[in-house]
């Protein structure tokens, strides 16, 4: 599955919606995202999260496409970088990013405000408690998704958005640039 946003020339919104690209089937989200919002995608295509505008200002929702039950994320905010592939934890915003715990319905900053201010991209690892950002200081990070505490960095990305295995290595595309730098972060 995927996620697009939509155009129609003659609407002044844009609306996101999941294609199922084995089918072909579409589940619309809404029809009033932001157009900054890229909205996310567990890796199995179970969990969806993105900025509703339709309440006229941003409000994050959880959707559960098997059941398209919708749950508010407890942070207005119009930027949604990931969703765990669980769909417990939600990344969003930045200056900092907060994680989301839609358990305990709860927000954790990762790090201080000066470490994650102007993240590019933040993606969750197979491992749901990890997650990876990038930004324009030439390095990857790697926090704890449920203490905001950082485990790990890497020097040598741009502030592409990252792309994770299985196994622990990261693909991270060069702004500007047709390389990319692949990082082994076991």
């Amino acid at each position: 599955s995927c996620i697009v946003l939509t155009h129609d020339p003659s609407q002044p919104r844009v609306g996101m919606e999941v294609i199922d690209l084995a089918t072909g089937d579409r589940t619309v989200l809404t029809p009033d995202a932001a157009l900054s919002d890229m909205g996310a995608l567990s890796r199995d295509g179970r969990w969806a999260a993105f900025a509703d505008l339709s309440t006229g200002r941003p409000s994050p929702i959880l959707v559960d496409l098997e059941t398209d039950a919708r749950s508010p994320i407890g942070v207005d905010h119009f930027l949604v970088f990931d969703v765990s592939d669980d769909g417990r934890f939600v990344a969003v915003g930045d200056a900092p990013v907060l994680i989301w715990d839609t358990r305990t319905k709860t927000t954790t900053p990762l790090g201080a405000m000066t470490d994650t201010a102007g993240v590019s991209y933040a993606e969750f690892g197979p491992a749901v408690h990890a997650i990876f950002t990038t930004r324009d200081d030439s390095r990857v990070r790697r926090w704890d998704a449920t203490t905001g505490t950082e485990t790990g960095s890497w020097p040598g990305a741009t502030a592409g958005r990252p792309a994770l295995s299985a196994d622990g290595l990261l693909l991270v595309g060069h702004w500007g640039t047709p390389t990319a730098a692949l990082i082994d972060t076991r």
